[in-house]
């Protein structure tokens, strides 16, 4: 086959068999993906320092920074919000739009990389060889997306919901898992300049002296304000707006709380100039559940759907 306009750019829903096939079968598939290309910056210094001789003691210092956000692209998944929707919400196609959580190989690894090394050594240096016994510690941390549905990708509404729904929040940095660690590590090592050769043997494993891994708690997205006035319960075909938590269309239950003439207030988040509500329960036996108060001109469309449901 011809080769891409684009190095890098690909069209996977044309060129691969299986996102054809679950197209038709009402599965998500990508219609175009663009592979981008890493950043990565290195930096390294080291002084050595005569103690007598051939004696000498030597100080080195690393530090690296990669940024590597695998690919971006567009797939289906928006499309099907709004078909699974009741087609209520035209702007959610465009969540179609993500930024890939896995690397080439499918290998969830992090975008984002800081690496810090201090490594001190006593040493025979001649010159065109140096030889001798060091230990050192090595930082690293790390951003990894946050996919709060894990399907590979992280799409435009996750971001979102992942800011927004942060507890505390809003919080920009929630859209990542973060993490690191500090390590240290005994070793000898022998490098011949002249032929280019450098080796480092182990004398000790590389021991962690501290770790940390940081994960945001999320709140479920009961309802999403969809424009013009429009609440929509995220119940039933929109179980998957949740975002958090058990996002199946199953016995659901969601109860909103009306102040005023268009205020609401459902899953503890309040929602102002709200003129209309929609409510759709699928399947399972659904509870939904208005307490608009006497005030509220707030019209509602409630249809419970499959099940043994009680509006």
């Amino acid at each position: 086959s011809d080769p891409p306009p684009v190095k890098g750019l690909t069209m996977p829903i044309f060129a691969d068999p299986l996102q054809t096939i679950g197209l038709f079968l009402n599965q998500n598939a990508v219609m175009i993906d663009y592979q981008l290309p890493p950043l990565a910056v290195e930096f390294e210094y080291l002084q050595v320092f005569p103690v007598w001789g051939p004696l000498a003691v030597s100080i080195e210092i690393s530090f690296g920074f990669t940024v590597d956000l695998h690919s971006v692209g567009f797939d289906t998944y928006g499309y099907q919000r709004y078909a699974k929707g009741g087609f209520h919400n035209p702007l959610v196609m465009f969540d179609g739009f993500y930024l890939n959580d896995l690397n080439a190989e499918g290998v969830d690894d992090p975008e984002v990389l800081f690496e810090f090394g201090l490594v001190g050594a006593a040493e025979l240096n001649l010159g065109v060889a140096r030889a001798g016994v060091g230990g050192g510690i090595k930082a690293q941390i790390y951003f990894d997306w946050y996919d709060a549905i894990p399907d590979g990708r992280v799409h435009i509404s996750e971001l979102i919901a992942n800011v927004e729904s942060a507890d505390p929040g809003p919080n920009p940095l929630a859209v990542f898992d973060v993490g690191g660690a500090l390590t240290f590590q005994l070793f000898a090592f022998l490098e011949i300049s002249i032929i280019g050769f450098e080796q480092e043997f182990p004398i000790t494993p590389e021991t962690e002296l501290f770790s940390f891994e940081e994960s945001f708690a999320h709140n479920p997205i009961m309802a999403t304000d969809i424009g013009n006035g429009v609440l929509m319960l995220n119940i039933g075909p929109n179980a998957q707006d949740r975002v958090y938590g058990d996002i199946s269309d199953g016995h659901e239950s969601v109860e909103v709380t009306g102040s005023g003439t268009n205020s609401v207030t459902v899953g503890g988040k309040t929602f102002n100039d709200i003129s209309h509500i929609i409510g759709i329960g699928g399947q399972g036996n659904d509870s939904i559940t208005l307490n608009l108060g006497a005030d509220s001109v707030i019209t509602y469309e409630l249809d419970g759907g499959l099940g043994d449901d009680t509006i």
